[in-house]
């Protein structure tokens, strides 16, 4: 008995002592020891394991993704801006370089949610923003859109927030304009009407970039995500204000 009790206090020791040399090890200036934990992208051959409980599955998965949705496993450095000319239609018309991301391990995870719990509407309006404003990960978004599109083909918000990826990420000015027709046609502000009209005009497509930055701010994003839109919400209003 008494050998087990000693066994059953080894790993409160073992942790005392590790935080004893850590905190010895950072008062003397030393580097502190960092461990990268790799995240590997989920496959859909969980599905065949859930056991009946899906949504429960699914409710974990979102919960991790949500801690690390902005990462890019392929590209650490934060997502360039795609600014490069003075005006929006520089920005539109310049050859987009590759996306810092491609199909992200952000992309995988809620690809594979998707597929355990299809009608999840967050992963695809708040999902679909996320990689395409802070992971830089156009091919992963539009697929994202696209998957929720067939669950809500008719539904204001989501073909809004796709027609802004078409619009100003892919460079697919008549996919945009379909789907803000869409949004129009569901309940959408009525200035997007005008909006459409002038899809082809540089301040058209400024104005969409705006509100639609200035609505997922509204969800109170934090840390990378916030600066990241922060950061492009101030280049389309400096474009206006010209």
């Amino acid at each position: 008995m008494t050998k087990l009790k000693s066994l059953d206090i080894l790993p409160f020791l073992t942790l005392f002592f590790i935080s004893i040399w850590g905190v010895y090890y950072t008062q003397k200036g030393a580097t502190p020891m960092i461990f990268e934990v790799r995240r590997i992208n989920p496959s859909t051959t969980i599905l065949n394991f859930t056991l009946g409980y899906k949504n429960s599955v699914a409710g974990s998965f979102y919960l991790n993704y949500l801690q690390y949705s902005g990462i890019c496993e392929q590209n650490p450095e934060q997502a360039p801006s795609n600014n490069q000319g003075n005006t929006l239609g520089n920005i539109l018309d310049f050859d987009m370089p590759p996306s810092r991301c491609n199909l992200s391990w952000s992309y995988h995870m809620l690809d594979v949610i998707s597929e355990m719990v299809p009608r999840f509407r967050s992963i695809y309006i708040l999902g679909g923003v996320v990689l395409s404003v802070i992971v830089d990960d156009r091919e992963g978004a539009r697929r994202i859109f696209e998957k929720g599109l067939k669950y809500f083909p008719n539904d204001q918000n989501l073909n809004f927030r796709a027609g802004y990826h078409y619009l100003y990420e892919i460079q697919d000015k008549k996919r945009a304009a379909e789907l803000f027709n869409v949004s129009l046609k569901n309940g959408g502000a009525g200035w997007l009407a005008s909006l459409i009209a002038g899809i082809y005009t540089e301040s058209g497509q400024t104005q969409i970039a705006k509100v639609l930055l200035e609505d997922f701010l509204r969800t109170e994003p934090t840390g990378y995500a916030k600066q990241r839109a922060e950061q492009k919400l101030k280049e389309i209003r400096a474009i206006l204000a010209k």
